[in-house]
């Protein structure tokens, strides 16, 4: 048994692993009506409009999750990545800074990495997805691979390229 509130949030929850962002807005949303409350509605409903690219939406949400809780990485990684699609650079590093105070150093390479990309330093956010990588404690995310070989490309490493898309494929046979 659990307050309706929770089943909505568990649903939307659900919805959003299988990609239907806008069920799970509903039932986010619906949770917030019956009285849930706290930064991972709001990051929730934030990341779900993000990723519908509904960024004005997805920034009101995550700055409401911001106000409850300052220290949750994934709240300040989500507030990072709106901030670098609005092409808001001092916004963007920024939240790095607080990043950098509550995550472990090797994602925020990674999240560096991409900064630095997205605002046309292809050579430093080469140097990071690289430390990014080499820092990971048991093995790089798919995420930080796939970031190292964009750089590579960019920098027109191809064999370097080639080789980083190779260890992602025996790293992760079964994603993307």
């Amino acid at each position: 048994y659990a307050p309706n509130r929770d089943v909505q949030f568990l649903s939307g929850f659900l919805e959003r692993k299988r990609g239907n962002l806008k069920k799970a807005i509903t039932h986010f949303v619906n949770a917030e009506k019956l009285g849930r409350t706290g930064a991972a509605l709001k990051r929730e409903i934030a990341s779900c409009y993000f990723h519908l690219d509904q960024i004005p939406e997805a920034k009101k949400y995550v700055l409401e999750a911001m106000a409850s809780k300052k220290d949750n990485r994934f709240v300040i990684d989500l507030a990072i990545q709106i901030a670098m699609r609005e092409g808001d650079e001092l916004g963007a590093r920024s939240g790095l800074e607080n990043l950098v105070v509550v995550d472990v150093e090797s994602f925020c390479k990674h999240r560096l990495s991409t900064i630095e990309l997205r605002f046309g330093a292809a050579d430093r956010a080469l140097e990071a997805a690289q430390e990014s990588v080499n820092k990971s404690e048991v093995r790089p995310t798919f995420g930080m691979l796939a970031q190292l070989a964009t750089c590579q490309i960019r920098m027109q490493m191809h064999s370097e390229a080639e080789r980083t898309i190779q260890r992602l494929s025996k790293l992760y046979p079964n994603q993307r």
